[in-house]
């Protein structure tokens, strides 16, 4: 049998039927083969191989699938908020990302003494993507616990005559 090794995450196709992901081992039939790699964002990558009797016992390292980037431009009032992709500190406003890989991003940002913003974006291929925020003036607290369910998100703030609260509750 031979072994049939992906980059890290990525499915290996054979014949056009799935085989794995990241490495396969098992015996082919000696013949012409196309293997391909897919992994979501990136572009399939496509290895023919001949197999033969010598082969037996060795790894073959296919190619990797190709990231497939987009931009985001982010830029919004007040300048200098923190920013985040995907959970990842990414570092202030206005800021430009590029190489971002393609698909659905979850975009947050966050200054003290303003509420926090936050959404979704999809970032296509070769393109720059526009997202604006705007902050509103108001407190915005990290986390606390009450009754044993953590409050997550919570944001103070004042609009006219009254108080307003938001808030996230995470009960696992």
């Amino acid at each position: 049998g031979v072994t049939l090794s992906a980059a890290a995450g990525a499915e290996i196709w054979l014949d056009e039927q799935r085989l794995g992901v990241g490495e396969w081992n098992g015996v082919l039939e000696l013949r012409e083969h196309i293997i391909e790699t897919r992994l979501a964002s990136h572009h399939t990558s496509y290895t023919k191989l001949t197999v033969t009797s010598e082969m037996a016992g060795q790894t073959i390292v296919l190619k990797s699938p190709v990231p497939i980037y987009g931009t985001l431009a982010v830029h919004g009032e007040p300048m200098g908020a923190k920013m985040y992709i995907d959970g990842k500190e990414i570092g202030n406003t206005p800021r430009v990302v590029n190489k971002l890989l393609i698909g659905e991003h979850h975009v947050q940002v966050k200054k003290e003494g303003y509420s926090s913003y936050e959404g979704k974006v999809v970032i296509e291929e070769d393109k720059e993507t526009d997202w604006q925020y705007t902050l509103e003036e108001g407190i915005s607290i990290g986390e606390l616990s009450v009754g044993g369910s953590n409050v997550t998100n919570l944001q103070v703030r004042q609009e006219g005559g009254e108080i307003i609260v938001n808030y996230d509750l995470d009960t696992r």
